[in-house]
């Protein structure tokens, strides 16, 4: 099988490119992450000259496009490869992986015209009549002719699109990309598959109180962060109840972040908050038990089971006096 070869590229190539991706509605069919992969990678080709496939580790890759671990970019690369949208040549240890864009078949209609309302379609929507959802009876379409906009004109309150119209009241919009009635069908569920993997595979995404810095395995893959939620708080806190495990747990993530060379890997990172919360609550109690052992200076408190030494009385001038005489006395002698 023969090698593919980096194609030839035309002048402002990754400025075309970008148009086309944007015309497809990438970002909505496939998701952010896929559209910001591909941009990506042709603005790097065009920093290249398109002399050639660019490289890019993982760890380069990631945070250029926003994934948080190498899961989510590895799935994120697969659909725009699955897509036509991209070539990718896997590296291997210390060699990066090749990436150069490509245009699907399915987009190779689409022209460098621009997207956005003219001038004149401007004026004619202006002089139009506004006839909005809200006004039309339940089950009542628009005829044929009727100026139904999807751009400019959605102050205008004109705009149909799927989410706003009860089932079988209007027909689907146009989605000829080239015309006023440009139009994205909505986002479906697998378009926002990218996102909800961005979820640390530890906690979701609601309700985290902190986000810990990690180091990844020894092969270089991993998560780079880790995510302690307030459901986890909440577990930990009977069980360390002369704690403050929030208070504690800050403690924890300032101490990995000055210093990283003791970071834990996601997996290791529960097992690390329980030792610390662990040796804290025990901390703790020493010190609870030394204050309640301590006795206050002065008074005849029995201290490990000795009875401590009762205060003399004062001694009074004649006792002193007379204790100096018998001194002098003996010395005298």
């Amino acid at each position: 099988m023969t090698k593919p070869t980096y194609p030839k590229r035309p002048q402002f190539y990754a400025l075309k490119f970008g148009r086309v991706v944007t015309k497809a509605c990438v970002a909505n069919e496939l998701g952010a992450h896929v559209f910001a992969l591909s941009v990506v990678v042709a603005m790097t080709e065009d920093a290249a000259k398109y002399q050639r496939g660019v490289t890019f580790y993982d760890s380069q890759l990631m945070p250029l496009i926003g994934a948080k671990s190498q899961d989510t970019l590895a799935r994120v690369r697969a659909k725009a490869v699955a897509a036509g949208w991209l070539h990718y040549e896997p590296g291997r240890k210390g060699v990066p992986g090749t990436y150069w864009t490509l245009t699907p078949t399915t987009a190779g209609a689409f022209t460098d015209a621009p997207v956005d309302e003219t001038p004149e379609e401007l004026t004619a929507v202006s002089s139009a009549p506004v006839r909005t959802q809200a006004g039309q009876k339940s089950g009542e379409c628009a005829d044929e002719g009727d100026s139904l906009r999807t751009g400019a004109d959605t102050s205008r309150e004109n705009v149909r699109t799927e989410a706003g119209r009860k089932p079988g009241a209007c027909a689907d919009l146009p989605t000829d990309p080239f015309t006023s009635s440009f139009y994205c069908p909505e986002p479906t569920e697998s378009a926002s598959v990218p996102a909800a993997a961005e979820s640390n595979h530890n906690a979701g995404t609601s309700g985290v109180v902190l986000t810990f810095p990690v180091r990844q395995g020894k092969r270089g893959t991993g998560p780079i962060e880790w995510q302690l939620t307030a459901a986890k708080i909440g577990e930990w806190n009977p069980t360390f109840p002369g704690v403050d495990v929030t208070a504690e747990c800050r403690k924890a993530l300032a101490w990995v972040q000055a210093k990283p060379e003791r970071r834990k890997t996601s997996k290791g990172m529960e097992g690390f908050l329980v030792g610390w919360l662990t040796r804290e609550s025990k901390g703790g109690e020493r010190r609870s038990g030394a204050a309640a052992e301590r006795p206050h200076p002065g008074y005849d408190v029995p201290r490990g089971g000795i009875p401590a030494p009762t205060l003399s009385p004062p001694m009074t001038l004649a006792a002193k006096a007379s204790a100096n005489g018998r001194h002098h006395a003996g010395a005298a002698a």
